[in-house]
Parts: structure tokens; C-alpha cells; sequence
């Protein structure tokens, strides 16, 4: 049994010190715990679940992005959907540190995912900080789609962060304004702009 194996088997121990410690041994084992602590995160054990999801958001991997995104939780799991919610802002907040260009296609996904998501509008803001970021230091028209979805619509209003967001991107985008953007097309939903891969 490797070590990565041993802390994951202590997730379900019944001690609470135990898993205590299993959590903080996976943290510390970072990138090499992270494909285990997915399967945990995503199996239907409530405590390891938990605590798979913690130790993800601190690791900050975002190889666990879009598994946890994903993940159908129960309607009445408020505590799961809230721990869910944190790590997700976490991963999000962790790639809007120094991003490079090719993050605008994750932030431009998760944007799109979560601008409407009550439960999920930390998420979508952190990930639009990224963008700004990205455009504060790499400007191009990758971002392009962001710009519309900082927007409401006329069934759900914006989040109030994206308004400064969004102004202090426009003049950061100026330069390419003026090409056609699939997100400003009322008839697409989007599904033609770029997806992350899980295994980047």
C-alpha cells in the first residue's frame, strides 16, 4: 500500500483525530494525493467526501476543477454543496494568481458557469479576477467572451463585483473590440468556446 493509498484509507477512519490527520498528511503529499482525493470527492461517502474536498481546496490542483464542478451533490446537502462551493473559490482564486493566456478559456467556462449560480456567484467572481488579472499582464482577445458575460440578462442581474470588472477590462480589450465574439451572439449558448480539459 503506497502512502498516498494509506492516508486515503484513513479518510473513513472513525476517529476524528485520525482523519484529522489524514487530511493534513494529503495536503502535505500535494500533487501526488490529488487523482486519489478526486475519486473520494466524488464517491458517495459524506465525511471522506468532506474531507477530500478540504484538502483539494488547500492542495489548490486545478486538475480538481472541473470534477468537482460536475458533481451531481444532493438537493439537502447544504454542508456538502457549501464545502463544494469554498473549494471551488479556492482552486478558482489559486489559478487567478499569475495567470497565463491560455487560462482565459477557464475563466471565460467557469464564468459561464456560475454568473447566475447563487450558490456558486464567489466562484464566478474569482474567476473574473482572473481574467482582469491576466489582461492587467497579457491582453488579448482570448478574452474576449468574458466582456458579455460580466452582463446580466433580462431574467437574472450580474453580480455586483463584475461591474468594476468588467470596465476595467473594456479599455484593457480595446484593441480588439471590434471582432466578432460567439459569447455577443444572443442565439448560441456558448458551448463553442473553449473547454478546459481535466487533464490540464
Amino acid at each position: 500500500m503506497s502512502t498516498v493509498e494509506h492516508w486515503i484509507a484513513q479518510l473513513h477512519a472513525s476517529s476524528y483525530e485520525t482523519r484529522q490527520e489524514a487530511s493534513e498528511q494529503l495536503v502535505a503529499l500535494g500533487e501526488r494525493a490529488v487523482p486519489a482525493l478526486i475519486e473520494v470527492a466524488c464517491a458517495p461517502k459524506l465525511v471522506a467526501r468532506m474531507r477530500a474536498m478540504e484538502a483539494l481546496g488547500t492542495i489548490g490542483d486545478r486538475r480538481a476543477f472541473w470534477p468537482l464542478a460536475e458533481l451531481t451533490l444532493p438537493d439537502d446537502d447544504y454542508e456538502l454543496t457549501m464545502t463544494r462551493r469554498k473549494t471551488l473559490t479556492q482552486l478558482a482564486e489559486r489559478l487567478a494568481i499569475a495567470p497565463v493566456r491560455s487560462d482565459a478559456a477557464w475563466f471565460i467556462a467557469i464564468v459561464r458557469k456560475y454568473r447566475f449560480d447563487s450558490y456558486g456567484q464567489s466562484i464566478a467572481v474569482a474567476a473574473a479576477r482572473g481574467a482582469l488579472t491576466l489582461a492587467q499582464s497579457d491582453p488579448g482577445p482570448e478574452l474576449l467572451p468574458i466582456l458579455a458575460l460580466l452582463k446580466g440578462n433580462f431574467l437574472y442581474a450580474a453580480p455586483p463585483a463584475f461591474g468594476p470588472i468588467r470596465k476595467a477590462l473594456l479599455p484593457l480589450l480595446a484593441d480588439w473590440k471590434d471582432l466578432p465574439v460567439a459569447a455577443d451572439a444572443p442565439l448560441l449558448d456558448g458551448t463553442d468556446l473553449p473547454r478546459p480539459s481535466q487533464a490540464e
